[in-house]
């Protein structure tokens, strides 16, 4: 972020910081409501309180700007899913020679993206999870969405469409961190049960486009599994050209 000036680095910060606060509010609850809505509810009733107290124009005006801020972020922080991806402009296959990891090595990450069972899939924010490569090629992240209960995402290197550096924007700092952009075919969209209950052929589902992100706390976990998937990724556009 060091090239990037200093007002867009700020309000990246205030970016960060928004998206933190309104995940964090969205998934605590008072009395089974979401603390997010109550905030909601709450700023919708100052501007009401102004005026049985009898605030003058410059109150009302400040009140009506609070609604405006607290109901804009809330719709944009979970429109985008709680998190921002700033990436690099730098071409990954125009970078030097590189070397994968070991086959079923487990490296530390947090994960953002969807994230699924076969008969369910979540949407997940900065969650710890696992990465490895199977040695049949596959790319695999496991990801705690609740205590000792995980959802995954498989990457095939055929169906690999990108790969991109840079930061994600959830918390107090950037984060440094990888997007990857695939065709999936792992979800409750493709399950096993191939017909339905009146005996007729489901039709097969097609890929999907996923889009998720790795963020790490070692930079040397940030390398490995780069290059680990740029080698695959490499490897595979070698043979089809």
């Amino acid at each position: 972020m060091e090239n990037i000036s200093l007002p867009k680095r700020l309000f990246y910060r205030y970016l960060g910081v928004m998206y933190w606060l309104i995940h964090w509010t969205d998934v605590q609850k008072v009395l089974e409501v979401r603390l997010g809505t109550v905030i909601r509810w709450f700023s919708l009733a100052v501007p009401i309180l102004g005026w049985i107290q009898g605030w003058h124009l410059a109150g009302m005006i400040l009140a009506l700007l609070f609604i405006l801020w607290i109901q804009f972020s809330y719709w944009r922080g979970r429109r985008s899913g709680y998190f921002r991806f700033v990436g690099e402009t730098a071409d990954p296959f125009s970078s030097a020679e590189i070397t994968p990891m070991q086959k079923n090595k487990h490296i530390p990450v947090c994960a953002t993206g969807i994230f699924s069972l076969k008969d369910w899939e979540e949407n997940v924010v900065f969650r710890p999870a696992e990465y490895w490569q199977v040695p049949l090629g596959d790319h695999a992240i496991k990801v705690e969405h609740a205590p000792g209960r995980f959802l995954y995402q498989f990457i095939s290197a055929d169906l690999m469409q990108d790969m991109q550096k840079g930061w994600l924007l959830f918390g107090s700092r950037p984060n440094r961190a990888i997007s990857v952009t695939f065709l999936s075919i792992w979800g409750p969209e493709f399950s096993d049960e191939n017909f339905s209950l009146g005996g007729n052929s489901r039709k097969k589902a097609m890929e999907k486009v996923r889009k998720i992100y790795l963020s790490f706390e070692e930079d040397e976990h940030e390398v490995s599994v780069w290059n680990n998937l740029l080698f695959d990724a490499r490897r595979v556009r070698s043979v089809q050209v």
